[in-house]
């Protein structure tokens, strides 16, 4: 975990210095279109998700379990199946990359920029989908925080390649891509010789390319296809909607509002996928009892991290946007980054629960409650839009947070006790201790910021920084007394101590 939170460290740091540099250089109209385009390169994910969302568990399984040439053969047709559908998804990603205009809104000083910016992605997309499949062997291994450092060599990689384009060229929002294709390139090539280290007995082999290992996989991974697709009403076509209801000046300030809360949501899932490879191989050895466990555990931990996300956001937001994006309306990226940041109420507790409908292999049932939760959403926005145009970009802005916190709540802790076979209000309590903690830290912490507040002024950064790590300092002893239990404050006690004996052999 201790790699994994440097490397989000280091990647969080990127992301507060970067956005404000290339806005500053491109402008907030421009930055706007490097979201919209990510989001709707989504859409090309469509065709590989069912494959690659399901091909760790199955080769993980399979290797768990003994079988090596199952695993094999899992591994070997995942491989060539991406290159046949990355090649589909250029020849159909062409034809409407060249009549953009039609389609979305774009200034037309910035269509030539915004074009290559999408065939920039392409290539980013083609790349990611082809060498996903290398990181299984992190997974397996249980050594996740190698797949950290890739990240973290990645995500130095595109600093500094924009750091050099826009310090060397004429400001361009197509260096954004460019970035990005760095950094995918970087992460497949560090990504496929981990796995030559790590599982040397894991080769792709023509002979064990069949048709079998890829119709179970994607028999079982159809329904990812379904939730990607709810995903995408609620990132890609919520800035699509801001762009067409609310217009690109609007778009480009939801955008820049959702940065901070997508990086510290990409955390928490990052914790949380560190726990799903134990969780994988209790499963794999039939160990439920140790599964749940470990289910239990996880969900503290990541809504340990996610009380701190949210009360830091709501206490210090304000301050930070003013010190970070100046020169824009600070109170209304305020009012859109806390919008978006509702979602912590229990993205913390249930992302480990919506890793289980993908480990037990039942995902049908909860593919399709999450695509009528993003519908609903959907409609929701429009409607909103369409009644109250003053208002549009905040209900955008928070609609899919309150769809998310409803469904996680009635629908995600009721499947994951029945997929266990459990009670089916075995996890409420968990989600209850949540709320309480949450509340608890959001007092502490905002009595804290008023009174302090009288005698001190967030007028920089040192003062910010000091004036923060108190925030979440109190905002962790709350949820250390109130969230964690006795067994998970001494399995985190005995992980620190762990850690710090190995920094001491190293010494």
């Amino acid at each position: 975990m201790s790699a994994t939170i440097a490397a989000f460290a280091v990647s969080i740091a990127i992301g507060m210095v970067l956005p404000p540099y290339v806005v500053a250089k491109v402008g907030v109209e421009a930055y706007g279109f490097t979201g919209l385009v990510n989001s709707l390169m989504d859409y090309a994910s469509l065709l590989t998700i069912a494959l690659n969302s399901v091909a760790s568990r199955f080769i993980t399984v399979a290797y768990h379990r003994g079988d090596a040439k199952q695993a094999l053969r899992y591994y070997s047709s995942t491989i060539i199946a991406n290159m046949a559908m990355s090649g589909v998804v250029i020849a159909l990603t062409i034809p409407p990359l060249t009549m953009l205009e039609l389609f979305i809104r774009i200034p037309a000083a910035l269509l030539a920029d915004v074009k290559a910016l999408f065939a920039c992605s392409l290539l980013v997309f083609v790349i990611s989908a082809i060498s996903s499949v290398y990181g299984v062997a992190m997974f397996i291994g249980n050594m996740l925080y190698i797949t950290s450092l890739i990240n973290l060599i990645g995500t130095l990689a595109r600093l500094a390649m924009l750091l050099a384009l826009f310090g060397l060229f004429p400001a361009n929002i197509v260096y954004v891509g460019m970035a990005g294709c760095v950094m995918s390139l970087t992460i497949a090539a560090l990504s496929w010789y981990g796995k030559r280290r790590i599982l040397p007995d894991l080769k792709f082999n023509m002979r064990f390319v069949s048709w079998k290992p890829l119709t179970e996989m994607v028999a079982a991974g159809i329904w990812n296809v379904v939730i990607k697709m709810q995903q995408i009403m609620s990132s890609g076509v919520r800035l699509l909607i801001a762009n067409l209801m609310t217009g690109p000046y609007l778009m480009g300030m939801l955008s820049v509002a959702q940065t901070i809360p997508s990086v510290l949501n990409g955390l928490i899932g990052r914790i949380s996928y560190i726990f799903s490879a134990p969780q994988m191989q209790y499963y794999a050895q039939r160990r439920i009892d140790l599964l749940i466990r470990e289910l239990v555990y996880c969900m503290h931990i990541c809504g340990f991290f996610a009380d701190l996300a949210f009360v830091t956001t709501v206490v210090m937001g304000w301050d930070f946007l003013r010190l970070w994006q100046p020169g824009q309306d600070d109170s209304l990226l305020y009012v859109l980054m806390v919008c978006s940041s509702a979602g912590f109420l229990t993205s913390g507790i249930s992302m480990t629960l919506q890793n289980l409908p993908l480990m037990l292999n039942k995902l049908r049932t909860y593919s399709l409650v999450w695509l009528g939760s993003g519908v609903l959403c959907l409609i929701s926005m429009c409607g909103f839009s369409l009644l109250l145009p003053k208002w549009a970009i905040i209900a955008i802005a928070v609609m899919q947070p309150v769809f998310d916190i409803a469904t996680n709540v009635i629908f995600v802790a009721g499947y994951a006790a029945r997929c266990l076979e459990l009670k089916r209000g075995y996890f409420i309590p968990l989600y209850i201790r949540q709320f309480g903690a949450t509340a608890l830290a959001l007092i502490v912490a905002v009595a804290f910021r008023l009174i302090v507040g009288r005698w001190i002024s967030v007028n920089g950064w040192a003062t910010f920084a000091v004036m923060s790590m108190v925030c979440m300092s109190l905002v962790a002893a709350a949820d250390w007394l109130v969230l964690l239990r006795s067994d998970d404050r001494r399995r985190v006690i005995a992980m620190l101590r762990q850690r710090l004996g190995m920094a001491k052999g190293w010494s």
